[in-house]
Parts: C-alpha cells; structure tokens; sequence
C-alpha cells in the first residue's frame, strides 16, 4: 500500500493572521497540505445559524465568511516551506480559465512549486444567486482545462489561438513564467461520470467528495479503466478524497453530536440518488441536484429544520468518517487499502459542540500519527 498523505481545511474566517499562521502550524503537525475553498456562501443556512441551534455562532458571526481562496494560498506560501497548498476547490464560472491558470502560477512561484490547482464544475451557492449562468457546467469545466493546459504548454512569446464554445482566444499570450519549467498539478473535484472521464483525460489528481467505502472503490475502479482509454497509468493520477470527520472518544458519542441539526443539514447538500438509496425522495425535492441546486442562503429556519427531520441517520452516517480513534484509524485505513492516496478531512466535529474543538483536532493527531509511525 502507498503512503497516504494527509491534508487539512485552511481557515476561512477571521482574524485575518490565521492565513498565514495555521498554515505554518498545520506543517509543523505533520499535514501534507493545505486546502483553501473557494466560496463566496457557506454551505449552512443563516437561518439556522443561532446560539440555541449551535455554539458556533457565539464564535462566528456568520457562516459565510470566506476569504478569497487565491489570495490565501499565496499568504499561506508566506512560512511554509513543504506543505502542499490547494484550491478546493475553484470553477471557470467566477474565474476566467487565463486567470486562474496566472494565479495557480503565481502561487506556485510563491511557494517555490507546492501549489495544486483543485478545480471542479462549481456551486450553485456561489453562482445563481450572484447573477452568473450555470448552464452545462461540464462542459465548461472540460473547455477551461484545455485553455489551462494550453496556457501551461506555451512557449514565452508565443501568441495563443483558441476557438470554443464559451471562449475565444485569438493572438493571447500566456508568459507569466512557469516555477522552474514546473506546470501545477491539477486535481479534480467530482464523483459523476463525465467527472471522472475529465480527470482520466486532464488531471493529475481526483478528490471527490465524501462517498461510502464501495462507492469509491467503484469509482476507482471507472476512473482507472477509463484513463486507459487515454494511455494513462493508475499511478499516473494520485487518488484523493474530501472527507468531513466527526470523531470524539467513542462512536455513540458521535452518533450524539451527529443529531445536531448543524452535522445534518449538510446531507441536504447531497443529489437526490443518495437518499433514494434508502427507498425515501430527497427533502428539498425529488430530482434535486445536490450541490448544483442547493442554495443555503434560500431557505428558512422552517424549511431546514423541517429538512432536517427528514433526513435519515444512514444518510448523515454516510457523510462523514466518524468514531473514536481506533474507529476513524479502521476506516481511513478502508479506504487506503482500495487505493487512496491523500486524504483531505475537515473536522466538522465543533460545529455540534464547540467545547470539543480542542479534543477533536487531538483525537485526529492519534490517528494521523497511526499512519506516520506505520510507514516508519
């Protein structure tokens, strides 16, 4: 089995020095990277964004606040000097492919070569309610990395030509110098089929979103097949995963602290196929689009609580690696046995307990040390 990396969420909020002190700390834990999403609306809902639902908003005045993604890679660059530093990830919507192709080179010139571009085909929270179009946003993605590709590729002083549907390059140039010749990686975010065939044929990377243990040896197992297909390797795309954690010293008390209405409400996030698993239609509707549809800032208290309700505790377990230590360690390991490489975990375990802030994050530093002292 191969090493597995271990990569953590980079702070979103206030005040504005944890950009560039977490990171430095995160190194000096023993994460491999550090991720910064790209959001411009969280994914919980103000409405339920209250001191008697969650102690969080004692802390954090809204769930909404996110500092530009770009912007705080190149910060995190500042006192780090191995951390890997990615965007988790970013879209052609917000971003035109030529600037994010500069950024992601900037950044990478920033941190002497660490940057990863994480790209996928966005949210709609951070897109329909900002008066931008999300019509075929695979096909937009699958447009913006060949521009990416070919702004990479170019020669300095050499003008760019490209005729798509969405844009058109004609006479561009692309000479923002590349670190050391060194292209940045890409990662994909995205599980859906026409996901994994861009990532088979584009990308240096995969980190889908959460999935159950014999869905993502499924998907492994398209994603492998499929970059065949391209003349690609299976280690020629290093397998990743985006996965949100609730650990605490056992699994009952996790299985409390996942009642929280904060810990359930993220299933509302998931397309309609994960809860008709289970023989029930989503809440917010049959044929809901998950992440695509799912506009947090739209619904009322009444709504999510109503949500909330109906939401089953198998599709909450789903979503998260949970458990006490030895419980999380057996099912990272699950995971690592089918294949993944680099795991990038987001403790949401405070957002149902704000006093378990301290332990949690301690509890995960048991776990990541299993795996280090392992591969000693």
């Amino acid at each position: 089995m191969k090493r597995i990396k271990f990569g953590t969420v980079g702070p979103t909020f206030p005040p504005i020095e944890n950009l560039w002190k977490t990171p430095k700390k995160n190194e000096e834990q023993g994460y491999d990277s550090i991720w910064f999403p790209d959001h411009l609306m969280g994914w919980y809902p103000q409405s339920i964004w209250l001191p008697e639902i969650t102690s969080m908003a004692k802390v954090m005045p809204s769930p909404h606040m996110y500092w530009d993604a770009m912007i705080s890679m190149a910060l995190a660059a500042r006192d780090t000097s191995k951390i890997l530093i990615g965007s988790s990830v970013t879209e052609a919507v917000r971003r035109h492919p030529a600037m994010i192709a500069q950024e992601i080179v900037t950044i990478d010139n920033v941190s002497k070569g660490r940057a990863i571009l994480g790209i996928g085909a966005g949210e709609g929270e951070n897109i329909s309610p900002y008066g931008l179009s999300h019509e075929k946003p695979v096909s937009r993605l699958e447009e913006a990395l060949k521009i990416i590709k070919l702004l990479f590729d170019s020669k300095m002083g050499e003008t760019i030509d490209f005729d798509g549907k969405i844009w058109r390059f004609k006479d561009a140039v692309f000479d923002t110098p590349l670190y050391n010749g060194h292209k940045p990686p890409i990662y994909i975010g995205g599980s859906g089929k026409r996901m994994i065939r861009l990532t088979a044929e584009y990308a240096d990377g995969w980190i889908p979103p959460m999935q159950t243990v014999d869905d993502y040896r499924e998907r492994l197992r398209l994603l492998d097949d499929t970059a065949k297909k391209f003349g690609r390797g299976p280690n020629d795309i290093k397998k990743g995963l985006f996965a949100s954690y609730i650990i605490d010293k056992d699994v009952d008390s996790c299985i409390d602290l996942m009642k929280s209405p904060l810990i359930r409400v993220g299933s509302l996030e998931l397309p309609s196929e994960s809860f008709e698993k289970y023989g029930i239609e989503h809440p917010l509707g049959k044929n809901f689009n998950g992440l695509l549809d799912y506009i947090p800032s739209r619904l009322s208290k009444e709504q999510v609580l109503d949500a909330v309700k109906k939401i089953p505790d198998e599709v909450v377990m789903d979503r998260y690696i949970y458990g006490g230590p030895d419980d999380v360690i057996d099912k990272i390991d699950a995971y690592r046995k089918i294949g993944l490489e680099h795991l990038i975990i987001w403790n949401e375990t405070f957002f149902a307990d704000f006093s378990k802030v301290k332990s949690s994050y301690g509890y995960m530093k048991e776990v990541m040390n299993y795996f280090k002292d392992e591969e000693e």
